[in-house]
């Protein structure tokens, strides 16, 4: 009984609520036009429904059979329940009389649709039809290059080429030609009047940015493409396949070509489907909209969705831009990116619905062309963007206040598609571009621009790092100078017909100000960051960088106009980035002006930021007792230290240790504090100990840190390496290295090139070029691609062991080298016995595009020359003088002493010049290449350094014979000049003039010149003696003193 009554209240429930649900649910699902499902699910709900209700008004016959007797279904239904023996009695009978009634539903739909079963499907594919209509592709049939050849077509021939489109609207310098299968050039074609040639540039303006396919770049008027109705212009979309009539897309030339190819050998034709674009007017635009979206829409005969009107509730921004009659093509997706067609409401009605409240949806509308002749209505103008939508402003008679909110609106939206990150920065200044669209219409519209919305288009141009933008729409929208100071701006004609915003004074407020700061803070124009502020504050006049501070309206004490802690903030950082004595005084400066915490309420207190920003300065300054000075000030007045400000204090107190502190109290404060010590405070101070070489306070710290529950990370291990080699002990950061790699918890750490590169750098310390190939090799078979550093590690390692072959094959696979590794690589060819290659690379890579430059260019003259001399070579050591000198460059003290080393002219403790036992001829090349690189010096009019002058003197002194004499000869030149007083001078004739060219010269021809001497005089010879080389030049002339009369 209990089961009994339970079923009644249930079925009563069912009855009071179906009432007035069944006749709206059939409603919606017929509104459906669905298949005969959809329509047989609602007819079984209403049959159900009067089943139930007839079910339950039925009444009970004693314990006998029961009958139960549908009106609406006309379906009997026997029974036999007892009441006494049978406690289920209702739930079995309401089953049945369930399933009955759907079984009837079942076969009345199917008798009632059984002349008509695919109706919805036809107008469905009705529907597709003309959608694909409104792209406006049509097909063609084309004869086969192959079959006009061999004479199997009569027809002519195609007289079509074909050009690549790239993304970015980039199109290729070549063309296909359809005959030939070729590429050719476009230009051959350009004057030919035979040919029908595309607009390069109008096609540009209808394609999307995103686009890649296939362009008709020109059709031969006459032949068969032209015949088929094929025009320049139009897009390839699709091509036949090998066997069959099926088409497949191609995007690509090389793709239609392959298509060509393949389709000859079994057909003589082959089909193509194109598609016209932009052959009337640009009548397409898009808006963002959410619900309601305010409209009244229809289907038509021709397949579109059609603007019949609009609801009381429309937004503004519908009735301005969309007109009645105007045609609804396309809403994007649910998950957005891409657009659908549609062709009915219902289509629409599904799209609308399925967004959540406050949900944009984009669609796209079709204006006729009839609605755009109507005199006086608004013209549409769109602009492509990369994102494939067309962001449109409508040319009407808008007020200022709905134009700019407009604006507002387009920039919000694609300001939230960065996501807060920098992805827009350089090829994709999505922002950017949108801001450009929306002055131009603002120009245009002779609009006033309000605070709002310059904040807004400042901000777009600073998310994309065009700081100049943002600069120069601060003075067209205000009429202020940028600079804060009073010079007189004029507005920059953005719009149509020279039309210019009109400058507002009511734009500039706290936002403006500030996206001007940060404009400037960008750049790094300290000064007019210093100008701007002292401007907001009201101090007219005050020079900054020449110039004098502006009187902006509202400043001052008593205007309404003052800048807050955000402003301070950014001047702060700006100084503070500076990374120069000038800007860490002008952040201190700003500072100190600014009020401290909670003593009153001034607008420009000093907070967490501008505290933790002082800091960071003071830190990277090496101001660390300064630095620790102000974090405690900052406690005392209440601020709250967080990670930041320990960071900073930490690095204070490792780097210096004069400042009073430990480490460890810094930590223990933190967790007092309640602030949890992180990876960067620890890698911070460890940094700090490993650059002062502190390893053993260095690993406290880590162990410190496992005791916080923060684990080490790769850049730990870094520097406790580096460190290490540092420190000589090379051997324990391999040891350290390749235990992180065999710990289970650490080993994934050590994946990565920063640490290979530190283990083989380790490795070539220890000149053990077997360990550092075998970590080459192991971190290429874990899938970790080596950098340009670690190849240069892998070379210096080779290099240090004596092994210039190995390292000569790894500089060989360095695609792009930077400076460092040409000269590691360079170094290796010259040891490989390939000067000549390395002087080669030498002169590509010098001057002010090349890589090798300063002391870099130095080091690897240096090695060439120090090669070739060591070796004897000194045919290649002259070259790269050569090279050296006529590129404008002066060997360096360095090149003189590789020189001196590779000749071994000095000894080892180079306190004094002994003879070295060789033989006469080698000893003689010697001293004559010496001659060589002072008489190079001497043919640029410098003076010759002191260390070359005693070396040469020193050797001939040593070697004897006519080396000897010549070295007389140099110290007489020496003194006879300086007793002239005078010094080489381009503009002085009668100095250096003498019958010998060069001492060189007098060294080869000295039996033919030596009668002349005495009347012609000696080259000329100016030496400059430092006051390091003052000893070793005296002891050198004073050897040959007594020679100086007896020259011959």
């Amino acid at each position: 009984n209990r089961q009994h009554h339970q079923l009644n209240r249930n079925l009563a429930w069912t009855r009071l609520t179906q009432d007035t649900k069944t006749s709206r649910i059939i409603q919606i699902t017929l509104e459906k036009r669905s298949i005969m499902v959809r329509f047989g699910i609602a007819l079984s709900l209403f049959l159900s429904v009067s089943s139930v209700r007839s079910f339950q008004t039925q009444p009970t016959v004693g314990t006998g059979n029961q009958r139960i007797q549908t009106r609406q279904s006309k379906v009997n239904m026997k029974r036999n329940v007892s009441s006494s023996s049978n406690p289920d009695y209702g739930e079995s009978s309401l089953s049945d009389a369930l399933n009955s009634v759907t079984s009837a539903a079942r076969n009345q739909l199917a008798n009632e649709f059984s002349v008509d079963p695919d109706a919805d499907e036809a107008q469905i594919s009705q529907r597709k039809q003309m959608v694909e209509r409104r792209r406006k592709a049509y097909r063609v049939q084309l004869p086969l290059a192959a079959a006009i050849l061999e004479g199997k077509s009569d027809t002519l021939e195609i007289g079509m080429s074909l050009t690549q489109i790239n993304k970015g609207r980039s199109f290729d310098d070549k063309c296909l030609n359809l005959d030939t299968l070729e590429l050719d050039d476009p230009n051959m074609i350009e004057s030919d009047d035979k040919y029908d040639r595309f607009d390069e540039q109008g096609l540009s303006r209808r394609i999307d940015g995103e686009f890649q396919g296939t362009v008709v770049s020109s059709v031969l008027k006459g032949g068969s493409a032209w015949t088929a109705g094929v025009r320049a212009g139009d897009i390839l979309q699709a091509t036949s396949a090998t066997m069959g009539n099926q088409m497949w897309p191609k995007s690509t030339v090389e793709g239609v070509r392959s298509a060509m190819l393949s389709r000859k050998a079994s057909s003589s034709t082959i089909e193509m489907e194109f598609q016209r674009i932009g052959d009337t007017v640009d009548n397409q635009f898009e808006l963002s909209l959410s619900k309601p979206i305010g409209m009244q829409l229809k289907d038509t005969n021709d397949g579109y969705v059609v603007v019949t009107g609009f609801t009381e509730n429309a937004p503004t921004l519908v009735r301005y831009a969309v007109k009645v009659g105007d045609r609804l093509l396309e809403v994007d997706s649910s998950l957005g990116g891409k657009m659908w067609p549609v062709s009915t409401v219902e289509g629409v009605v599904s799209a609308v619905t399925a967004r959540l409240p406050g949900q944009e949806i984009t669609f796209r509308f079709e204006r006729p062309t009839e609605n755009m002749e109507t005199e006086g209505d608004p013209a549409v103008q769109s602009t492509a963007l990369s994102s494939n939508r067309v962001e449109t402003v409508a040319k009407s008679k808008l007020d200022n206040k709905e134009l700019l909110k407009r604006c507002r609106g387009i920039i919000k939206r694609y300001k939230n598609l960065d996501g807060g990150t920098s992805s827009f920065v350089g090829k994709y200044d999505v922002p950017g571009l949108i801001a450009d669209k929306v002055l131009e219409a603002l120009s245009g519209a002779q609009a006033k621009v309000d605070a709002v919305t310059l904040s807004m288009i400042m901000g777009a141009y600073l998310s994309c790092k065009q700081a100049s933008k943002a600069i120069h729409v601060f003075e067209d929208a205000t009429g202020f100078c940028a600079n804060g100071c009073d010079k007189a701006v004029t507005a920059v004609e953005n719009g149509n017909e020279g039309k210019k915003i009109v400058p507002n004074t009511e734009a500039l407020n706290i936002f403006t100000v500030s996206a001007l700061l940060k404009a400037h803070a960008m750049v790094g124009d300290l000064d007019s960051v210093e100008r701007v502020l002292a401007a907001v504050e009201g101090r007219a006049g005050m020079v900054i960088g020449d110039l004098a501070s502006a009187d902006w309206p509202g400043t001052g004490v008593d205007g309404s106009l003052t800048p807050d802690t955000r402003c301070y903030t950014i001047a702060l950082s700006a100084a503070a980035k500076s990374r120069g004595e000038f800007g860490l005084e002008l952040a201190l400066r700003i500072f100190d002006d600014m009020a401290e915490p909670n003593q009153n309420k001034s607008p420009k207190q000093k907070d967490l930021v501008s505290y933790n920003t002082v800091l960071n300065a003071l830190t990277t300054h090496q101001r660390y007792q300064e630095a620790v000075n102000l974090f405690y000030q900052m406690k005392h007045f209440g601020i709250k230290p967080d990670k930041f400000s320990y960071t900073s204090l930490a690095k204070a107190i490792v780097s210096d240790i004069d400042v009073e502190g430990d480490i460890e109290e810094v930590i223990y404060d933190m967790k007092e504090q309640g602030v949890s010590p992180d990876i960067v405070t620890f890698n911070t101070a460890i940094r700090s100990l490993c650059s002062q070489r502190r390893i053993i306070a260095a690993k406290k710290m880590v162990a410190m840190m496992e005791d916080c529950g923060v684990s080490p990370d790769s850049m730990t291990y870094g520097y406790l390496m580096k460190s290490l080699i540092d420190a000589g002990k090379a051997s324990a950061a391999l040891t350290l290295f390749e235990t992180a790699c065999s710990e289970r918890k650490t080993v994934a750490l050590t994946e990565n090139p920063y640490l290979y590169t530190t283990a083989i750098s380790a490795a070539a310390s220890l000149r053990d070029h077997d360990r550092a190939l075998e970590l080459l090799n192991r971190m290429s078979s874990i899938g970790i691609q080596p950098n340009l550093k670690t190849m240069t590690a892998a070379m210096g390692a080779c290099l240090s062991a004596g092994k210039p072959d190995l390292a000569t094959e790894i500089f060989k696979k360095i695609k792009n080298p930077d400076g460092y590794a040409l000269t590691q690589g360079l170094e290796a060819l010259c040891k490989s016995g390939e000067a000549s290659k390395a002087l080669s690379i030498i002169s590509q890579n010098q001057g002010r595009r090349g890589m090798l430059k300063g002391k870099l260019l130095m080091k690897s003259y240096k090695t060439i020359i120090f090669v070739s001399l060591e070796r004897d070579d000194f045919g290649m050591a002259r070259e790269a003088l050569t090279t050296l000198m006529r590129g404008g460059n002066v060997p360096s003290r360095a090149i003189y002493e590789a020189c001196f080393d590779a000749m071994k002219l000095f000894p080892k403790r180079r306190k004094a010049f002994k003879i070295v036992g060789e033989d006469d001829d080698l000893a003689t090349q010697k001293f004559q290449f010496l001659l060589f690189l002072l008489d190079s010096i001497a043919g640029r009019k410098l003076p010759c350094e002191g260390s070359l002058y005693s070396a040469v003197l020193n050797y001939g002194f040593t070697i004897g014979g006519l080396p000897k004499k010549i070295s007389t000869m140099l110290v007489s030149a020496r003194a006879d000049f300086s007793s002239d007083k005078k010094l080489i001078d381009d503009g002085d004739e009668t100095v250096g003039i003498s019958f010998f060219a060069d001492w060189e010269t007098l060294f080869l021809k000295y039996n033919e010149m030596k009668t002349r001497i005495a009347t012609d005089g000696l080259p000329k010879l100016v030496v400059r003696v430092s006051t390091r080389d003052t000893r070793t030049v005296l002891k050198a002339e004073r050897n040959l003193a007594f020679k100086r009369t007896q020259l011959i």
